[in-house]
């Protein structure tokens, strides 16, 4: 069972993860490109008549399992208060935390649950890479352009807080033992892959008061690696450390025919290879992202001219409305992959004794296969149905991207000023096995937003790691941000 436990685990803990929303910056009138990863709508009758992202990269990783005691940190530091810059900037405390031997987890990382504890864990990473952005005006009324980005979402879901604390004492709990405790729709799901896409946005009404446009962008999905584990109805009972008497559930789970060379290299305390993370591993993919934006503009007279001749031009360097609200859905599509392994779905259902240490042998993810392997052929000589197959080896499986529904509304409350509410909802059902998803999000942005510099402060609540409060800034074409302010001043939890 320990076995069992850590390659439930092993997707989230062993890959070097590389992908969302920049948050704050999309709902800028100033977010050119970026903008059209909230709305593909968002572009079209902007600010800029043509907008390149060379680079970009965010990062976010949201998570309950637990929190660094900061105020424990500065006192190993001298206890002068110092910031996160001195943990990592001074190479004897650097030393002291980081390398093998360390306490550094036992002493500055506290568990935000133990076996008492009701609410279930999670954790979502979602790293991306902008590696071209582009897109310009047509005319005035419509807008192409073209991007390629890579992107990399880890979830983990629904886990038991038990589990949890049997997994970190490796199975020697006592006092959770001899009970029978359930796991439903716990999964762990991971993808890192690659999109080249193109986008169109178009005016459809611009009628003085009221102003209508809409973007649609298609783009060919091709992926790198995938993984899942996922159960809706595992139930278990321990007599010790190493022994069951009560297993039951369906499992489903798989991963692309490249993961485990890249979790070996990564046990192993070598990186991937190059190859390893952008060699193709699934068939190429289709997804769509969708919108659409009102603005209503009761002082649009303010904002028309003549010139040369023309009458009634719009100001094309103004921002026009007094509200603006948008609707899109982003990240619909899928990739299939073939199963590495003996990876396939299985059903376990005993009430024998079962020693766990049958799984002592298993290193990698190979090794689980040819365990759960071994189990099902003995089962099946044995003449009873305690591990069944499910499946053949090696099928394929479709992993769906992160498909959410996204509703924006954008106030100007005075010149320059604006407060913007954002929402980002996760539309797969949670018993979809093979997906991977955002974070269910919303957030509201008071913002300054000016042609050459912006200053953005969301404030954002997601369904993993509770309230935040951010900073962003834009400097002509230079934007820098962080979702979590707290990182930077590591004060308290």
């Amino acid at each position: 069972m320990k076995k069992l436990l850590i390659c439930l685990s092993l997707f989230a803990v062993q890959a070097k993860f590389h992908a969302q929303s920049y948050l704050g910056l999309g709902s800028s009138n100033y977010a050119g490109v970026i903008g059209n990863q909230v709305n593909p709508a968002s572009f079209v009758d902007g600010r800029y008549k043509f907008d390149m992202l060379l680079f970009g990269t965010n990062m976010n990783v949201y998570q309950n399992f637990g929190y660094f005691d900061a105020n424990a940190m500065r006192a190993a530091q001298g206890g002068n208060g110092y910031g996160w810059y001195k943990s990592f900037s001074d190479p004897n405390i650097l030393n002291a935390w980081s390398k093998p031997d360390s306490s550094f987890i036992d002493r500055f990382v506290v568990h935000n649950y133990d076996e008492t504890s009701t609410k279930t864990l999670g954790a979502n990473i979602n790293f991306q890479v902008d590696l071209l952005n582009t897109m310009f005006h047509i005319n005035e009324k419509t807008a192409i352009g073209f991007n390629v980005r890579n992107r990399t979402i880890v979830n983990v879901d629904n886990m038991d807080p038990k589990l949890a604390v049997l997994a970190e004492d490796g199975l020697e709990h006592p006092s959770l033992w001899n009970a029978v405790y359930n796991e439903q729709l716990f999964n762990i799901n991971y993808m890192t892959w690659s999109e080249v896409g193109f986008n169109y946005s178009q005016v459809l009404i611009d009628n003085d008061e009221h102003f209508l446009k809409i973007g649609v962008a298609p783009k060919a999905l091709l992926g790198h690696a995938a993984a899942y584990v996922h159960t809706d109805d595992f139930s278990y009972n321990l007599v010790n450390e190493d022994t069951s008497q009560y297993l039951t559930g369906t499992f489903d789970y798989g991963y692309s025919n490249n993961i485990n060379g890249i979790i070996n290299n990564g046990m192993a305390g070598s990186n991937p290879t190059f190859s390893d993370l952008i060699d193709p591993s699934s068939k190429l993919g289709f997804g769509l992202d969708i919108g659409a934006v009102y603005e209503w503009r009761p002082n649009y007279a303010k904002f028309k001219y003549d010139m040369d001749g023309e009458t009634n031009l719009w100001r094309r360097d103004e921002n026009k409305y007094k509200l603006r609200a948008g609707f899109s859905i982003v990240d619909m599509g899928s990739m299939k992959f073939t199963k590495g392994g003996l990876s396939r779905n299985f059903a376990v259902n005993t009430s024998n004794l079962f020693n766990l240490q049958t799984f002592n042998t298993a290193t990698n993810l190979e090794g689980f296969d040819g365990v759960i392997d071994s189990l099902i052929n003995q089962s099946t000589a044995a003449g009873n149905q305690e591990w069944v197959s499910l499946q053949d080896p090696s099928q394929t499986f479709r992993m769906r991207t992160p498909t959410a529904v996204s509703l924006q509304f954008d106030y100007q409350i005075w010149k320059g000023f604006y407060i913007n509410a954002t929402s980002m909802v996760n539309v797969i059902p949670q018993g979809k096995d093979t997906k991977v998803k955002t974070a269910n999000q919303f957030s509201i942005t008071p913002s300054f937003d000016s042609p050459y510099f912006g200053v953005y402060m969301p404030i954002s609540m997601n369904q993993y790691s509770g309230m935040k409060y951010g900073l962003a800034t834009r400097i002509g074409p230079l934007i820098l941000g962080i979702t979590d302010m707290k990182t930077l001043l590591a004060k308290n939890n």
